[in-house]
């Protein structure tokens, strides 16, 4: 199921497509290496390596969200929803997210969670919503914690990372049913 991702706004984030414009906040955030480590991949070293990667991972990719503060103009991160590669079923989508580690700790990721849970169950009337993250990436599991994703299991030796490290995944899921009886409505 592929769509156009439209704009969505919270009370301090706009998410919107990414555009080539973003390239030097990009760098800024891929270059930090604490947020390579909770995201699985090496720090940008050099502006045109992530000029590439923006190229070819970020802009045009459907379901994938610039997150924007609106306080100051800013590319401050990413959140997705996209095909999960461990299902094929066709109502289902994989979250993920990263942002700049000066905004954390604000609730903004939470923010954006939230809008994208939303848009998810209630426009793409999406059957269930996956997130997968690392053991160590304690920040990361109450995000999931906090929106009632149910713990799945561990897919062990999962990921290879850049520096030889294998780390495993935790595996979490959240269906419709489950978000609309949080949200205290009936699923239809």
């Amino acid at each position: 199921m592929e769509y156009c991702i439209p704009g969505l706004e919270t009370e301090r984030l706009l998410l919107r497509p990414f555009e080539k414009s973003d390239l030097n906040d990009f760098f800024d955030c891929c270059k930090n290496p604490h947020l390579g480590d909770n995201a699985g991949w090496m720090p940008h070293r050099t502006i045109e390596e992530s000029e590439a990667i923006l190229n070819e991972v970020f802009i045009g990719q459907p379901g994938m969200w610039a997150i924007v503060s609106l306080e100051d103009n800013r590319l401050i991160g990413s959140i997705g929803l996209i095909k999960d590669p461990l299902r094929n079923y066709h109502s289902s989508k994989m979250m993920g997210y990263w942002l700049h580690e000066d905004y954390w700790g604000r609730g903004l990721i939470s923010e954006a969670v939230e809008a994208v849970l939303y848009f998810g169950f209630e426009q793409l009337e999406l059957n269930l919503i996956t997130i997968n993250c690392y053991p160590h990436n304690a920040r990361s599991l109450r995000v999931i914690e906090r929106f009632g994703f149910t713990y799945e299991g561990t897919l062990h030796q999962a990921d290879e990372l850049y520096d030889g490290r294998v780390l495993d995944l935790q595996c979490f899921f959240l269906t419709r049913k489950e978000y609309f009886e949080r949200q205290g409505l009936c699923a239809d």
